[in-house]
């Protein structure tokens, strides 16, 4: 029962996420398209470009069930590996390129954040 209410809520989210945005991009004002926002928080905190590369890597990783113990080795690393990406960000001017740090998000989150 908890996984129809959990598909149907993702269904609604993306459902009304791209409505919203059609509507956005047919109206005059231009840059307020869900993905131009986004683009524009990428580029000025690059951490959140890891951060939702991440989140992707986690979604989409089909590799096979991790060994007993792995979280208690990936989960750390996965923690340390973000805590310096996200000083790498803070102490560098690494804004023009938001994809490579997305990029890098999802290799840590499908090694490091496998689905179970």
């Amino acid at each position: 029962m908890t996984r129809k209410i959990t598909e149907w809520l993702v269904y609604i989210v993306f459902a009304s996420l791209c409505v919203f945005d059609i509507i956005i991009a047919i109206e005059p004002s231009p840059r307020d398209t869900i993905s131009k926002v986004m683009l524009d928080i990428f580029v000025e905190k690059p951490f959140l470009a890891y951060a939702s590369g991440v989140l992707i890597g986690h979604i989409t990783s089909m590799l096979p069930k991790p060994f007993y113990g792995y979280y208690y080795y990936s989960i750390p690393a996965l923690v340390l590996v973000s805590a310096a990406i996200l000083l790498l960000s803070l102490k560098f001017d690494v804004e023009r390129v938001p994809v490579l740090w997305m990029f890098l998000g999802i290799f840590f989150g499908r090694y490091l954040w496998p689905q179970i």
